[in-house]
């Protein structure tokens, strides 16, 4: 009876380290600007026998209004707490979120130019005529660019009136930080803020050296949904984030360990 006993205990205990593996596969909604790195990490929890990631991609606003409007989903990777907080305020998260990995803002310019249009510095943002894109207001990107502006406008060196003067120069406002990127990589903008993992995975664009001293750093969370079908795989997975695995994948992507 002894022995039975401590093998079932072996058994528990060996099945808690385990990844659960679901009969179907964990719908997950995840920030634009993951979309290069979460196959990459639902291919390294699948090969673990993890359940099988089914995953698409918007801005994380965007995500959380199709949420809110009963969007079929498991978990929610957002590129901010914020959205993530109006989510569990709102009664659609099963429990309180989770960070996962960290990030931070790069200027990017074209990295073809008319010579004559060109925005070599990040004081021009500030010159009457250059084409800024940003995101929508709601967007995450969009709140930490502007705390960005209002860093550089306190940064020796910076124009009178820089951060208006940049406001006057954004001729768009995009859903995404993707569609952001895209913009300059066309040449419909002459420069706008991205992820650093959004810069390093495009060869259209040229990241311009920001001063010494200003930097904005940007956290990843994650929030198993309500209504979520496969809460316990999706929990599983969000818990795996954190460990070591997947934070080397991350990292080989650009992203930082949360702080």
């Amino acid at each position: 009876m002894k022995l039975a006993a401590a093998a079932a205990a072996a058994a528990v205990l060996l099945s808690a380290c385990q990844v659960v593996s679901s009969s179907r596969p964990i719908r997950i909604l995840g920030a634009s600007s993951l979309q290069d790195v979460l196959p990459a990490l639902a291919s390294a929890y699948e090969a673990d026998g993890g359940t099988p990631i089914q995953p698409s991609f918007n801005g994380s606003s965007q995500l959380r209004v199709q949420i809110e409007q009963g969007a079929s989903a498991d978990l929610f990777l957002s590129a901010d707490a914020h959205t993530v907080d109006l989510l569990v305020a709102a009664g659609l998260g099963d429990g309180a979120g989770a960070p996962v990995a960290a990030n931070r803002l790069a200027l990017v310019v074209p990295a073809t130019t008319n010579e004559a249009a060109a925005v070599t510095d990040w004081t021009q943002l500030a010159t009457a005529g250059v084409r800024i894109v940003a995101a929508a207001d709601e967007v995450p990107i969009a709140r930490y660019a502007d705390r960005l502006v209002a860093e550089l406008a306190r940064a020796g060196g910076a124009p009178t009136g820089f951060a208006d003067a940049y406001a006057a120069n954004v001729v768009s406002h995009e859903d995404n930080v993707r569609a952001v990127l895209a913009k300059v990589e066309i040449g419909e903008a002459d420069a706008a803020f991205v992820y650093t993992t959004d810069a390093a995975v495009s060869d259209a664009v040229h990241v311009l050296d920001l001063p010494a001293g200003t930097g904005v750093s940007t956290t990843y969370w994650g929030l198993v949904l309500a209504d979520a079908s496969a809460a316990e795989a999706a929990r599983d997975f969000l818990t795996w984030l954190a460990e070591a695995e997947a934070q080397a994948i991350l990292a080989e992507h650009g992203f930082a360990s949360v702080p």
